[in-house]
């Protein structure tokens, strides 16, 4: 009733706003409190190692809105009582709304008396005890008969309404609504559907079972296409109204706003994948394109200012990675260093394979795809220095990897300065020699041990040198290319180096036994084993 008779003008005497006294407190703010933008963090002070204080030192920000309008500060003009009476042509606010309802214009010059507000039922007028306020007095006979007597001032003084102010007000036109009737929307533009959908009433599991299954559908694939990025199902929860679920609006305008926003989330989505799968991505600073809480929260305090770590190793990117294959089924046994989704439901994954980084996506009701591989290396890391032919072996281990066709084992030796040596027989018996390749270690990260072999150089009396497996290397040219052969070779050389001749002999194969012992023999024989095949 009060907002009514402020938006009207209405005229009221001054009694009405004195009948209660209003008790500012300055300690009532009126805002409006958003806690979830509250953020908490936490620091462990640390010295010398060890951390000083008995637990983390909680802390907390957070963000609070709202809006203080200052109403107790509002004072309006005061105006007289007995002025407003005097006023030409003033109508009391009840007369006033009969005549603006009725059509009623009052003559020139008429003055309404001062009791009409208090003409109603049971009226009974305000008591000088509902006057709180100090020093008042309620007025003993009508404002209008006593002349020259004014009141307090107003807290609320309006302007005079006149008989011809128009109502105001919201016209609902409710008499031309008819429940009866269903008006059916023009459906255009891109979200128009068939008439076929209309006849089915795409309403409820109807709307939905055109939108999941492309067979029987009567939504063209655009439109399907479209809809289903609409209503994703991380993002809109549409489905759960069940049978009272509306499709939304098939105007044009409406349809353009929603492919406007579902492009922004495109590019959104996008400039996500191509942050993760670069290099600048890192664990716990993910940056402002992905959720805060990818953020780490804790921070170690060292008992001086924090300063930007510098990272210990880089990553290099593989463009081209032609073992996808081999690393989807070593991941299926590999755990994650790193596991985020987004609000969309695609999840972001790490894992670590040996000095590999491999990171993968996977979009709700697909399948983990692998996005990009690299391979660590230490930000200081020094050259391997080249080795000597006399220069003794440290240490040999036999790997295997998994192939397409058959198993592939190759044998790592490294010497005591630290050089690597590499040798294998491939697929057209050729016997390969590499010093210090530079991505072994990404090929070791994909394949398993099968022997290692260390501390070669202690109590051993004919220590291995890399001379000796170069021998071997050489000595086993191009003979049986098939696989039991690419083994022999590999566990040959790791036999020969591995376990030194001690000049007993055990019972082995003999293709093993002369892998072993050739190069004694052919020193002692003087012949070629390649002359002497022939002969």
């Amino acid at each position: 009733m009060a907002k009514y008779l402020e938006q009207s003008e209405a005229d009221l005497e001054d009694i009405w706003c004195d009948l209660y006294e209003e008790q500012e407190d300055d300690n009532c703010i009126l805002m409006v409190p958003q806690i979830w933008n509250e953020r908490n963090g936490a620091q462990i002070r640390v010295n010398d190692g060890k951390i000083v204080d008995d637990g983390p030192t909680d802390k907390s920000r957070a963000v609070y809105g709202g809006v203080q309008f200052g109403l107790n500060r509002l004072r309006t003009a005061p105006m007289a009582a007995g002025a407003i009476q005097a006023r030409r042509g003033f109508i009391p606010p009840r007369m006033g709304f009969q005549a603006a309802r009725r059509g009623f214009v009052p003559p020139r010059g008429f003055v309404a008396p001062s009791s009409a507000l208090s003409a109603r039922r049971g009226f009974v007028a305000p008591s000088s005890a509902l006057s709180a306020r100090r020093g008042f007095v309620a007025p003993a006979a009508a404002i209008s008969a006593r002349p020259g007597f004014f009141v307090s001032p107003s807290r609320l003084s309006m302007p005079t309404m006149s008989a011809t102010m128009p109502l105001r007000g919201v016209d609902l036109n409710l008499d031309s609504f008819n429940l009866a009737d269903t008006p059916v929307a023009a459906r255009e533009g891109p979200l128009a559907l068939s008439e076929e959908l209309d006849d089915c009433t795409a309403i409820g599991s109807a709307f939905w079972s055109h939108l999941d299954s492309a067979k029987d559908s009567v939504l063209g694939e655009e439109e399907r296409s479209f809809l289903k990025e609409v209503f994703h199902p991380s993002l809109s929860d549409r489905r759960c109204e069940g049978e009272l679920f509306v499709p939304p609006d098939t105007s044009v305008a409406y349809g353009d706003a929603l492919k406007s926003l579902l492009r922004k989330e495109k590019e959104v989505r996008q400039k996500r994948k191509d942050h993760f799968l670069s290099a600048a991505f890192v664990p716990g600073e993910a940056g402002p394109l992905f959720p805060n809480s990818w953020n780490s929260q804790f921070q170690i305090d060292r008992g001086q200012a924090a300063k930007k770590t510098q990272p210990q190793v880089t990553l290099e990117r593989h463009a081209d990675f032609k073992e996808a294959p081999r690393l989807k089924s070593a991941l299926e046994s590999s755990a994650t260093v790193f596991e985020q989704h987004t609000e969309d439901g695609i999840y972001f994954r790490i894992y670590r394979l040996g000095s590999l980084e491999v990171r993968t996506m996977q979009e709700q009701g697909d399948e983990e795809e692998i996005g990009a591989v690299f391979s660590i290396r230490e930000c200081n890391e020094e050259p391997r220095p080249r080795a000597e032919k006399d220069e003794k072996l440290e240490k040999v281990t036999l790997y295997v990897e998994g192939s397409a066709k058959e198993p592939l084992y190759y044998v790592v030796a490294e010497t005591e300065s630290g050089c690597i040596f590499v040798t294998e027989k491939l697929a057209d018996g050729t016997a390969t020699w590499e010093e210090n390749p530079r991505r072994l270690a990404d090929r070791n990260s994909l394949a398993k041990v099968v022997k290692i072999s260390d501390g070669l150089t202690k109590d051993a009396k004919e220590p291995a040198t890399v001379k000796r497996l170069k021998i071997y290397q050489g000595s086993r040219g191009i003979s049986d290319v098939s696989g039991p052969d690419r083994q022999r070779y590999a566990e040959g050389a790791f036999s020969r180096i591995g376990r030194p001749f001690d000049g007993r002999v055990t019972p082995e194969s003999f293709d093993a036994f002369v892998a072993r012992h050739y190069p004694r023999l052919q020193a002692l024989l003087g012949i070629d084993r390649l002359g002497a095949r022939m002969a």
